[in-house]
């Protein structure tokens, strides 16, 4: 589809089913501020995690590039400010730095923020996938090292 065929209140709808199933997935707090201890200490885990992958692309002499793709506002709009923080970015920032890894933000282009883009609150539709694509494929190779 080239149309998003969800109007706002749909799109808020779809929005909220996402984030009530992360919750029963990661926990009712997990979203929320302030981020509880049991979230940090899952945020640790993935941290770990994606550490063990870049040190995996290191000693293999492989190009690491983390990407946070974008989504809807209607979906955007449930995650905290300091939850975006703790789960995105303090997470990869220091492993970027440490092994000089690109990290490609869509999550605030301007250019994907047209619920158009999307067939649901989440994913983008062929419409979005293309232009996404396009413009993920021409900064991997502004960046590449």
């Amino acid at each position: 589809s080239t149309t998003n065929s969800m109007n706002e209140a749909q799109l808020e709808q779809d929005a909220n089913k996402w984030m009530l199933n992360w919750k029963k997935e990661f926990g009712e707090d997990a979203f929320n501020a302030p981020i509880s201890a049991d979230v940090h200490k899952s945020f640790e885990y993935n941290k770990n995690l994606i550490l063990e992958m870049a040190e995996f692309c290191k000693e293999r002499n492989l190009r690491l590039t983390f990407v946070i793709p974008p989504i809807t506002n209607a979906l955007k709009s449930k995650f905290s400010d300091e939850f975006s923080q703790a789960a995105l970015y303090d997470l990869i920032s220091p492993i970027c730095e440490k092994y000089n890894v690109p990290l490609l933000n869509y999550l605030e282009d301007e250019e994907f923020r047209d619920a158009n883009l999307y067939f649901n609150s989440f994913f983008l539709n062929k419409r979005g996938r293309t232009m996404f694509t396009k413009k993920l494929l021409i900064d991997i190779e502004k960046v590449k090292r």
